[in-house]
């Protein structure tokens, strides 16, 4: 038999919970520039419990500006890319310098 203790542990443990994954990811969601040469951009922002990155980058041959926005979604606190019939990107915050760090770049939060 439940006690009301029991029950209000229950009832605040759920509550809890809800709270942390309402909060999951909330660390990339915002605007990132590439900190070297200041050519590549990510735009991360919430999609009905993942999330989209629409990512500006110079062509590997022009510098011809495009953008993509690619779905993702959390996978062991990494921020996961999925692009169109290449490989995945994975993402994560650097807990010292705040720093986006992925594809080979690290990326810091702009305007």
């Amino acid at each position: 038999m439940l006690t009301h203790k029991t029950i209000s542990a229950l009832a605040i443990f759920t509550a809890l919970a809800g709270c942390h994954s309402a909060d999951a990811g909330r660390q990339y969601v915002g605007k990132w520039e590439e900190t070297k040469q200041h050519v590549v951009r990510v735009k991360v922002r919430p999609n009905d419990g993942a999330h989209l990155a629409d990512i500006t980058s110079p062509g590997p041959f022009t510098t011809k500006v495009s953008a993509h926005t690619y779905p993702g979604s959390l996978k062991e606190g990494f921020l996961r890319v999925a692009r169109d019939g290449i490989d995945d990107l994975t993402f994560a915050v650097d807990d010292r310098t705040g720093y986006l760090m992925g594809a080979g770049f690290e990326f810091a939060r702009s305007e």
